[in-house]
């Protein structure tokens, strides 16, 4: 099994998510349905994506506790990506 680390970035201000699982350079978008951005790399691989609006397909409690670990994980980072939060985890693909 292949471990790869997951990126997500959380952008309150903007209700925006980042998820991101390569470290290939970003190239392009493709625009999806409600929102969703899948993001490309130069030769076309999906490196992640882009969810708009994530408070609507969660609900109320589940947004609000989502914010709050979000604000945690910001402060125990050295590193911030601007006002985003930022976390790993790894995964592994079967």
């Amino acid at each position: 099994m292949k471990k790869i680390k997951i990126m997500k970035d959380y952008e309150k201000k903007y209700d925006l998510l980042f998820v991101r699982w390569s470290k290939n350079k970003y190239h392009s978008s493709v625009e999806c349905e409600n929102g969703l951005l899948i993001d490309l790399d130069k030769k076309g691989n999906v490196i992640g994506f882009e969810l708009d609006g994530v408070k609507q397909f969660c609900s109320h409690k589940t947004s609000k506790e989502n914010i709050h670990q979000a604000k945690k994980d910001e402060t125990s980072n050295d590193s911030h990506l601007g006002t985003r939060s930022k976390s790993e985890e790894d995964i592994k693909l079967v």
